[in-house]
């Protein structure tokens, strides 16, 4: 492998369900579609996925938010490539109500050694109204057995600061 394609994007969902049809129309709308660039990664990093309340019970509270996003990654994989392009998801953590999910591309899935996450809330009382949360993954690189850490980290933090 001589490259790692990775493609993140940032998205806030105004304490919102994101429109997994929006979303997914545009997700891909920074590559040209005549470049052949296909992600090995897809990192999403998210600023408030749900209401307060919801965000900070978590659990149950916000699979329907997440779920969304990963329908419209599915469906924005399956506009742009056709079912040629699937992705796995590694990584979907939240801190209050900033979250990150990390996709890897299902063929390239294997070569991913190690996942670790680590998360610190931000704002009041540090509960994540303002909040970072980070993904780490040891990348294995075919061929050579050395891995390669890639860290992502998804932040939220008080404007103009």
């Amino acid at each position: 492998m001589e490259r790692l394609n990775i493609y993140i994007l940032t998205f806030n969902c105004a304490r919102n369900v994101v429109p997994r049809e929006h979303l997914a129309t545009n997700f891909f709308h920074a590559l040209r579609h005549s470049e052949s660039f296909i992600p090995d990664v897809l990192v999403v990093c998210l600023q408030e996925i749900a209401p307060i309340a919801y965000a900070f019970l978590g659990g149950s509270f916000l699979q329907p938010y997440f779920h969304a996003v990963h329908t419209a990654v599915e469906l924005a994989a399956r506009k742009r490539w056709g079912n040629d392009v699937k992705y796995t998801n590694l990584v979907t953590e939240h801190c209050g109500m900033t979250g990150i999910l990390v996709f890897v591309r299902t063929d390239v899935a294997h070569h991913v050694a190690l996942v670790s996450i680590a998360a610190t809330g931000l704002g009041v009382h540090d509960m994540g109204h303002k909040a970072a949360v980070a993904a780490r993954l040891a990348y294995r690189v075919p061929g050579t057995g050395e891995d390669v850490e890639l860290t992502f980290i998804a932040a939220h933090i008080a404007p103009m600061e």
